[in-house]
This record gives C-alpha cells, structure tokens and sequence, in this order.
C-alpha cells in the first residue's frame, strides 16, 4: 500500500469495523486502499487519477457526456468524460454489469 493509502488508515483505525463510508480525493484514492477498507467493513468512494485508473477505463473512448465502468469484486470504476475525463472508484456504489450510459440531464 502506497504512503498516503497508510496515512488514511492511520487516521481510520478509530472507525475501522463500524459501517462508516469514507469519501476522498484522487491523492489518496487507490484501488489497494479500497480493498483493504473494504476488509474491514468501511466503505469508500472517491475520484481518481487517470495514471491510476484501471486499464480497461483508460484504454476505452468515451464521447462526451458518456460514462463507461468496469467492475473488480466489490469495487466499481467509473469513467465520465465532460471537459476532461474524470475517474471515479467506489465500493459505496453496487458493482453491476461493465457497460456505459448517458449523464442525467440534470444533477
């Protein structure tokens, strides 16, 4: 596990177990980290860089206003593309069939 991945289960050890969910940012966001959270009974979902992201998300052309995912066990990797592509993994989030679909037209 990366040093940042360390640094929020440091700060978790409290609530480890008790059914919180934890959301974060892409600096501390990795799929080790969720699994490793998801062990022990904490939920996470946050947004991640691209240069973390699965493969099979950044190998994928995605128009825009499109979103793509692909599962992994419990967690769940999204790709949306709007100005940019913005990853976002989750164990918060049910993992269904891979596939994409259209933004909602209002958020």
């Amino acid at each position: 596990m990366s040093r940042t991945g360390k640094e929020v289960m440091h700060l978790m050890l409290p609530l480890l177990g008790k059914g919180y969910r934890l959301f974060i940012d892409n600096w501390y966001t990795s799929a080790d980290l969720l699994e490793t959270l998801h062990s022990h009974q904490t939920s996470c979902c946050g947004t991640l860089r691209a240069n973390r992201s699965p493969l099979c998300l950044r190998q994928v052309r995605v128009e825009k206003g499109d979103t793509e995912s692909c599962t992994s066990g419990v967690i769940l990797a999204q790709k949306f593309v709007d100005k940019r592509d913005v990853y976002m993994i989750s164990t918060c989030h049910p993992p269904g069939p891979s596939g994409g679909g259209l933004k909602p037209p209002v958020i």
